[in-house]
């Protein structure tokens, strides 16, 4: 028999980003054909009662249950984080994987490692990452968060405190990634813009402060999450040279190869970047998924697995206040897997050893510069990486979170 839960729900982050244009055609910058900037807005966050889920940016106080579109963009400002955002990538990693990381010793060895602009490449026929230009802070966005539900039950504490912190799992119960309403309907349908909301990555890494091992890695959860969800490429050709030709070299055993001179020289396609790109999507169901080879070939088939859980419906199909359990989970060929990102942290506050201590969730958001998007106007249907300026520079895109945990 199921109990009678109710949902408790940390509307979270509501996010748009949008895109300006700021630069010229350059031969060395991958995707856009344009050198790119992007503008954020963050708009803002809202929960619930006293017995609740609460939040907080990391390193502030107190525990909120609305975190203001003035106090994210503070943040983010005072820190140097997000301010020109742009396609950039994060190279080969699985749906679980954490970031790539420094590494090494140092106080950034865990600052997270993304790639922007290849340089094109005129002498081998492959520009591997460590070739590439490394990303900066302003590229992309990354939010730090404590997670904590807290009930009061009229009850002080030896410390007159009347909070007991409570250990619950928490769960996604909506991630919104969507374009937004203002890239089409302008008066002037040159302001229109395509979507490129399938671009845009979310990855959440959740662990216990309690935690003492190596950068948390024994309570990490980590879930990298798209719209669409699923593999793609995070190498292939790209036309750095003139937009429209996959670039190439010429090799050969003349010291005017390069240049084309001499006899029996190979042409090859220059490969730029290195592996794949697993994530989940931002819905509730398992779907089926497929994703082809750099020459468009050879499809693999794969599922695609989700991360948020369904509500449970009332009589007239509207969303409840409650989670469905038997969505908690879903199942692989290796087993039943959790949508669980993480679970807060219990103790009484002051009268413990874990006092002081909350469920840290760091979310990153990019958008990354491998994901295909549609050719405007090809018929049939095309898709490529580098993304005409027309259409899609100052395309903007909201993100929503919806944290929720089941409480009785």
């Amino acid at each position: 028999m199921k109990k009678n839960l109710s949902k408790v729900i940390v509307p979270t982050l509501a996010i748009a980003i949008g895109a300006a244009i700021a630069g010229s055609i350059s031969g060395t910058v991958a995707w856009y054909q344009y050198s790119t900037r992007v503008n954020v807005a963050y708009l803002g966050t809202s929960a619930g009662t006293s017995g609740n889920l609460f939040l907080r940016i990391k390193g502030t106080n107190p525990w909120l249950t609305n975190l203001s579109y003035s106090a994210i963009a503070d943040y983010l400002q005072g820190k140097g984080i997000g301010q020109k955002v742009q396609p950039i990538t994060s190279g080969n990693m699985g749906e679980d994987d954490d970031l790539p990381r420094v590494g090494g010793t140092g106080t950034d060895k865990y600052n997270p490692v993304f790639y922007q602009n290849p340089i094109q490449e005129k002498e081998y026929e492959t520009s591997p990452y460590s070739r590439w230009l490394k990303a900066d802070n302003s590229m992309y966005v990354t939010i730090p968060l404590e997670l904590a539900y807290i009930e009061k039950d009229n009850k002080l504490s030896a410390n007159n405190i009347d909070e007991e912190y409570l250990a619950k799992d928490v769960y996604l119960s909506d991630l919104l990634i969507q374009e937004d309403y203002s890239n089409n309907g302008n008066t002037d349908p040159l302001k229109d813009r395509e979507d490129l909301s399938s671009a845009v990555r979310v990855h959440i890494r959740s662990y216990l402060d309690t935690d003492t091992s190596e950068n948390h890695a024994t309570s990490a959860i980590n879930r990298l999450i798209s719209k669409d969800g699923g593999t793609i490429l995070t190498h292939g050709y790209l036309p750095l040279g003139d937009g429209i030709h996959d670039d190439s070299v010429t090799l050969g055993d003349d010291p005017g190869a390069m240049y084309d001179f001499g006899k029996d020289n190979e042409t090859k396609k220059v490969v730029y970047g290195e592996g794949l790109q697993k994530s989940y999507s931002n819905g509730t169901a398992v779907k089926d998924g497929s994703y082809v080879d750099k020459d468009g070939l050879n499809p693999t088939a794969e599922k695609v697995y989700p991360t948020v859980v369904k509500s449970v419906l009332d009589a007239n199909d509207k969303k409840t206040n409650v989670l469905d359990e038997d969505d908690f989970e879903y199942d692989t060929d290796s087993g039943s897997v959790s949508k669980k990102i993480g679970t807060t942290i219990a103790h009484k506050d002051g009268e413990d050893e874990n006092a002081g201590k909350y469920l840290q969730v760091e979310l990153t958001i990019w958008v990354e510069g491998w994901q295909k998007l549609l050719v405007k106007g090809s018929n049939p249907a095309e898709y490529k990486s580098i993304w005409d300026s027309d259409d899609y520079i100052g395309s903007k895109f909201n993100v929503g979170f919806q944290f929720a945990v089941q409480a009785e």
